[in-house]
């Protein structure tokens, strides 16, 4: 198989994974509400702190740290969502049905690592099937 030509594209964000997240997080309250009848302050804290980790985890998704993804013959290179360009390597990828994730690293301004999740409602069909030819073609799957 030949391998994928220069990709770039942009990185949106994602409402199924909005959605997603909102969902596990509800699952977890509920475990909560029930798994701990009869003590009322250790379940009143474990439900804070699902809460701040969903606000994290929607703040996290609504405001992607990455702009542009860029990969070709030279490497990858990122622009960070404050405008700048970094260097960056892949630490490993999957592709599972529509889903793509590519794991990302990047050492400038500081050592910094994503998981870029790259679903049908964010990344076009096109760009997601270079992608998988680019995780095959290069044995990125881990």
């Amino acid at each position: 198989m030949p391998s994928a030509p220069t990709i770039r594209f942009e990185v949106r964000r994602s409402p199924s994974l909005l959605v997603a997240h909102l969902l596990l997080s509800l699952l977890a309250v509920v475990a909560v509400w029930l798994g701990m009848f009869g003590q009322a302050t250790a379940r009143t804290l474990l439900l804070v702190a699902i809460v701040v980790v969903w606000a994290i985890g929607v703040w996290r998704l609504w405001h992607p740290r990455l702009r542009y993804v860029h990969i070709g013959a030279d490497g990858v290179r990122l622009q960070l969502a404050s405008g700048e360009t970094v260097e960056a390597q892949f630490l490993g990828g999957r592709a599972m049905g529509p889903i793509v994730m590519l794991e990302l690293v990047w050492t400038h301004p500081r050592r910094s690592q994503t998981m870029l999740w790259l679903l049908p409602d964010n990344a076009d069909a096109d760009t997601r099937r270079h992608l998988r030819m680019l995780l095959s073609a290069h044995d990125y799957s881990t």
